[in-house]
């Protein structure tokens, strides 16, 4: 069974293409121009293909180091566009490589073709509790609510 992507440090990321690429690498991992990636563990060489401006898609090479808490963090990198490293095609790769290690893990649900998002097992198990607040505030679990998200990021330092 392959190993899912690596999970790259994004601050990494910004810090070797410089903000301007990573925001540029953004939109290319967004707008799917990432393809044929391809992770080698034991090497923890990431290796993809990116469709810019050229014909031929971008041959794109990351060489990663593990870090103590299991993310990734960028080493070197190559490009056969003209700028040749820490481009924008290096930041899409790495984004790529996050977004599928997180979809790998159930991390993260894309929404479905068929409209609705599925819905991830976590809050599948919190939807009695949520139900029942809803009920205890407005007297009906089908009240409307506005959605809550939290995101936390925690580091350490290495």
């Amino acid at each position: 069974m392959p190993s899912s992507p690596p999970l790259i440090d994004v601050t990494d990321i910004i810090r070797v293409v410089g903000g301007a690429a990573f925001q540029r690498g953004q939109t290319y991992a967004k707008g799917g121009a990432v393809v044929d990636l391809e992770w080698e563990p034991q090497s923890e060489v990431l290796r993809a293909k990116v469709r810019g401006h050229s014909s031929v898609p971008y041959r794109t090479m990351l060489q990663l180091g593990e870090k103590r808490q299991g993310d990734y963090r960028l080493l070197d990198n190559h490009c056969s566009c003209p700028v040749g490293f820490d481009c924008k095609h290096v930041a899409a790769v790495a984004l790529q490589s996050n977004t599928d290690h997180l979809v790998a893990r159930q991390e993260f649900i894309r929404p479905s073709a068929a409209g609705a998002p599925a819905v991830p097992a976590w809050q599948e198990s919190l939807q009695t509790l949520i139900e029942a607040d809803l009920h205890a505030l407005t007297g009906s679990a089908r009240a409307s609510a506005t959605p809550l998200a939290l995101q936390f990021e925690i580091r350490t330092s290495d």
